[in-house]
């Protein structure tokens, strides 16, 4: 679970700190800077980009391969030519130093990136490992939709609204309902359940729907099916050795976890546990999308 993430990584952060510390200081900067090692910050990235390329070069026997082939080996070679120059003109732990800090560098572009994503482009979507399981977009729509069908009639916050809180589905519409006075929180999967005909509007838990859809089929809108919470793909569950190196021999599923890595690509199918929403026939309201 992402939140056990915060014991590993702490220590860690201490520690990369203090490396990066030492490495910082033991460099002689004037003298590595007089004498070319800026040059690094080009060379790594690129070195690093090109041995990405090699990974997933097709290797067919077309010339247009053998080329491309060709010309990454001739400039990781290149590369490689440079760094050792760069190593006769300052001692080796400087060099290699300022290589560490490029490398760290890009790593943190990495990082900065994703805590970007994940706090402002995919806070509410569980496309990140970190967020895994995430109460719905759907939640804030219906709870927006409830606000103005208060503002159309008149009612404000006496709307009634009903919720099926089975499977812990209280949460959170306690919160984005607080204030609201003609609420009904009620846990539908029971035997002697009944539906709260005459409400503005239902929330029924997805697994009780079947049971109740007679009672809301009339004088209500069609239902509406919503996401309550959803989660990250959990496909590594029955998770084998056979698969696991199966995954590390497969250049193709090395594609899918760089797709995931760096563009938030999902290959597997977001869980989710859903509810239905119906809204009394006689509101004037158009559903929000």
């Amino acid at each position: 679970m992402p939140w056990l993430l915060t014991h590993i990584t702490l220590p860690f952060i201490f520690v990369t700190a203090m490396t990066v510390g030492d490495i910082v200081m033991h460099i002689k900067w004037q003298v590595a800077l007089s004498r070319g090692v800026w040059l690094l910050i080009i060379a790594v990235p690129i070195f690093f980009l090109l041995l990405w390329k090699l990974i997933y070069i097709n290797l067919s026997s077309t010339v247009e391969s053998f080329i491309t082939l060709f010309l990454i080996l001739t400039t990781l070679g290149l590369l490689l030519v440079l760094v050792h120059y760069l190593g006769t003109r300052i001692t080796q732990k400087s060099l290699w130093g300022s290589v560490a800090l490029v490398f760290a560098l890009i790593l943190f572009g990495f990082t900065f990136r994703a805590s970007w994503q994940a706090s402002y482009i995919y806070s509410d979507v569980p496309s990140e490992m970190l967020i895994y399981t995430q109460t719905s977009p759907d939640i804030v729509r219906v709870a927006k939709e409830i606000e103005l069908a208060g503002e159309l009639t008149g009612k404000g916050k006496d709307v009634s609204v009903t919720i099926d809180t089975s499977d812990s589905y209280a949460w959170p519409w306690h919160w984005y309902l607080r204030g609201y006075k003609a609420i009904k929180f009620t846990d539908m999967s029971g035997e002697n359940a009944v539906a709260e005909i005459g409400v503005d509007v239902a929330v029924i838990n997805a697994r009780n729907d079947t049971k109740f859809r007679p009672d809301y089929i009339t004088g209500y809108t069609t239902p509406r099916r919503i996401e309550h919470r959803a989660w990250f793909p959990e496909d590594y569950r029955g998770l084998t050795a056979k698969t696991f190196w199966d995954t590390i021999w497969d250049r193709n599923r090395w594609r899918g976890a760089v797709d995931f890595f760096v563009h938030r690509k999902i290959r597997g199918n977001i869980g989710s546990v859903d509810s239905y929403v119906y809204f009394d026939k006689d509101l004037p309201l158009t559903p929000l999308r």
